[in-house]
């Protein structure tokens, strides 16, 4: 039942009202689905590539375990969703939000132009009232989101490196559409608490990492 209703999500952007009751065992199916979809998609590209394709795959953290857990498990969920995930509702406030925050986090990298450019479009819809599918938002958004995550290794002289974007893009374009998934049926806040429950995979593993 809930991966139908994710697929419907997926291809039409619409939640039923009825479906937006939260317990504790929907929240743990959706990360379990979400959990198998992204383990289908690396075993298959592991299979292809080699292992060494997803090495690395979260930026480092830091060199503590505080460091770490503040960064993955408190800072990444609150101000992700604010830029990726809350302007969504297409609310003024939340644009600008996410537009000042894209600011602070990312000025000086080039995909701040992206960035710009993305909210400059959504926000000029907006002001003259022109029509934009939810599913269109739901799809850049993602897109974009996937992009914050690996645009630093691109090479643009180097092919082998935009491939190797491309690949280790498509597991945060899969988180992407779930937290609007879960966006749209609970609320920025609930995308905070699924987002931070996620990042418990790549934060302990980094605090293996940093105990090793």
């Amino acid at each position: 039942m809930t991966k139908r209703k994710l697929l419907t999500f997926a291809l039409s952007g619409t939640i039923q009202e009825e479906e937006k009751e939260l317990t504790l065992s929907i929240f743990l199916r959706l990360f379990f689905i979400k959990f198998y979809l992204l383990g289908l998609y690396i075993g298959l590209v592991t299979i292809v590539f080699g292992l060494g394709e997803f090495s690395n795959i979260e930026q480092r953290a830091g060199s503590s375990i505080v460091h770490t857990f503040v960064n993955f498990i408190v800072l990444a969920p609150i101000l992700e969703e604010l830029i990726f995930r809350n302007h969504l509702n297409l609310k003024l406030e939340n644009m600008v939000l996410a537009l000042l925050l894209s600011i602070i986090l990312f000025w000086g990298d080039w995909f701040i132009v992206i960035l710009l450019w993305y909210f400059i479009l959504v926000g000029y819809t907006r002001i003259r009232k022109i029509f934009i599918s939810r599913l269109l938002l739901i799809y850049s958004s993602s897109i974009i989101f996937a992009f914050a995550h690996h645009y630093q290794i691109i090479d643009w002289n180097n092919s082998g490196t935009i491939v190797d974007f491309f690949l280790k893009s498509v597991p945060q374009f899969i988180g992407g559409l779930f937290y609007c998934y879960i966006y749209f049926r609970n609320g920025v806040i609930v995308s905070m608490l699924f987002h931070a429950f996620w990042n418990l995979l790549p934060f302990l593993s980094e605090c293996l990492r940093i105990a090793s």
